[in-house]
């Protein structure tokens, strides 16, 4: 009997035990058997090194016969390794809510969740029909199915669908094939709280997850993973100094592989609500050095490093053409930013975010806008909004978008408990707020910014003409233009005001 397969690590399930007790007594063609029809149990269930020890161990002839496993043979060294990452076809009609779930999680591993979604929604009715049967009496693949489709979900910005796809899960009463699968379903509801602005909601359901019971599956290290990437967020978003402590445990966001965009994201804002700008850029640089996003990502892949970049400043400089990306929530966040530190009231009234799952993204423009109304004559509804919307940043523990106020705008809410509240965690905390830095008659054209920041670095207008490849009459044109809107007539007080603007 060979003693490496007898120390074999693995959680007791059915199959698991099926499979262990057919290699106890060297009866290979009934463990391949197994392990052919139950093979995503099998792989969730035993160490893959272990799974691979114990597979090396069989007859070549009989794994010759295997129909159901390429995965598995791949993965435990059976076949082309380099494959792993590239899906076998899709899953027909017939498929296993578990071998659904492994194609999904290849998908999203390979950065295309949106793409992984189309497989979700072709499957979903059919376990939506089976829901009675498979949820409790198939042992957790259903709810593995549901857990593997929630993250796609969210990583492809569906939250709702996310949410609801784990409550589901966590409702499970039975999974003793995958019994992992409602810790891990929890833990991915309280990092969708997190990363969706309900700071409040997810702290408490991370707290459900700490306390389930731990099984002895790999995949419980991934679950912690999961665990203390929500702690990180909470405690970014309620301005808790233990948030510093969490993010030198685990500096780079690429530590988390399936939740990257999330940590990005978190680690950003982290080190721009402490000051620190810089070290936020280095570390996106350091993430694109990697070799991310994918080329061909899509959903949150493709979006969280050039919004992770966008968020870096408070300070709401201008975007140039290198700073072009789609326009993410994140993106009309920044230009909103940019309209209200400018004192161009009127446009910023007129944005409108696109479609988001991220709340703070929300809260942070109707900071922005109620305080442009207020600005802008219509004080009010300005005041009412500006109430209402701090009174819910502080209801969801997401306390750092409180960085969107002006400090003018703290002093004149003290007079509410809300606004006291608020005006306090600012200070304490040394959250960096923003600023009316000056008033623009108009917006400035790109052209404008583009020879505006010439004339920063000391250029000349032939030198300008020269580098832009434009006449100097046309140079002469944009920043007569560009004075106009600065409401300045000098050199000298044009050089002041961009940097106030951080041009």
């Amino acid at each position: 009997m060979d003693r490496r397969v007898t120390k074999v690590e693995a959680v007791p399930t059915p199959a698991t035990a099926q499979f262990l007790s057919a290699v106890e007594r060297d009866d290979w063609a009934t463990a391949l058997e197994v392990l052919d029809e139950h093979w995503v149990e099998l792989w969730f269930a035993v160490d893959p090194a272990d799974l691979r020890n114990a597979v090396a161990e069989a007859p070549p002839h009989l794994l010759s016969t295997l129909e159901n496993v390429n995965y598995v043979a791949r993965a435990t060294g059976h076949g082309h390794v380099e494959d792993l990452l590239h899906s076998e076809e899709a899953p027909g009609p017939g498929a296993a809510p578990a071998q659904v779930a492994q194609y999904i999680a290849d998908l999203r591993l390979r950065g295309r969740p949106v793409l992984a979604m189309a497989h979700v929604h072709r499957s979903l009715e059919r376990i939506r029909a089976q829901r009675g049967r498979p949820v409790d009496g198939s042992g957790g693949a259903a709810a593995l199915w549901l857990v593997q489709a929630a993250i796609t979900a969210l990583l492809a910005g569906d939250a709702p669908t996310a949410k609801g796809m784990l409550l589901t899960a966590v409702d499970s009463h039975r999974p003793d094939r995958f019994p992992f699968v409602v810790r891990e379903a929890t833990a991915k509801l309280a990092l969708a709280y997190a990363v969706t602005g309900n700071v409040t909601e997810a702290a408490a359901v991370n707290e459900q997850a700490r306390r389930l019971p731990r099984t002895t599956s790999w995949v419980e290290a991934m679950v912690d993973d999961t665990i203390w990437l929500t702690d990180y967020t909470c405690a970014v978003d309620s301005l808790d100094p233990r948030a510093e402590e969490l993010r030198a445990a685990r500096p780079s966001p690429m530590s988390h592989r399936e939740f990257w965009p999330i940590a990005l994201r978190t680690q950003v804002r982290h080190l721009v609500l402490t000051g620190r700008p810089h070290q936020a850029e280095s570390l996106c640089r350091a993430v694109a050095s990697a070799g991310l996003p994918p080329p061909d990502a899509d959903g949150d892949f493709l979006t969280a490093l050039p919004d992770a970049r966008l968020s870096i400043s408070l300070q709401g400089a201008p975007p140039t053409s290198r700073d072009r990306s789609p326009a993410t929530a994140q993106a009309v966040l920044a230009h909103a930013l940019h309209l209200f530190t400018t004192g161009q009231f009127g446009p910023l009234l007129q944005l409108e975010l696109p479609q988001t799952f991220d709340a703070r993204c929300h809260r942070a423009m109707a900071l922005l806008q109620a305080q442009a109304m207020v600005a802008a004559g219509r004080p009010t509804e300005g005041h009412e909004q500006l109430r209402a919307t701090v009174r819910e940043v502080l209801d969801t523990g997401t306390w750092g978008t409180l960085g969107y106020l002006t400090r003018e705008t703290l002093a004149s809410v003290r007079d509410t408990d809300d606004g006291a509240r608020a005006a306090e965690l600012v200070e304490r905390r040394a959250v960096p707020t923003v600023e009316v830095r000056t008033v623009l008659e108009a917006p400035l054209s790109e052209a404008e910014i583009d020879v505006l920041r010439l004339l920063r670095d000391g250029l000349t207008r032939e030198e300008m003409a020269e580098r832009l490849f434009l006449s100097v009459n046309t140079v002469k044109t944009q920043l007569r233009s560009a004075y106009r809107k600065l409401g300045v007539s000098r050199r000298r007080d044009a050089l002041v005001t961009i940097a106030r603007l951080g041009i």
